[in-house]
């Protein structure tokens, strides 16, 4: 179970920072929007 959890947010956490790499013009409010998401993607995979 909690390989699962780790390695299901380790996928999350790759797209996350290259998205933050991408656009790193604006990395306040890309760290916020990313750590956001990351928390609700990593809930919703938690409830299922």
């Amino acid at each position: 179970m909690i390989n699962k959890v780790f390695s299901i947010s380790a996928l999350l956490i790759v797209p996350v920072f290259f998205y933050l790499y991408i656009s790193n013009y604006i990395k306040i409010n890309n760290l916020i929007i990313a750590i956001m998401i990351l928390i609700l993607l990593a809930g919703i995979f938690l409830l299922v």
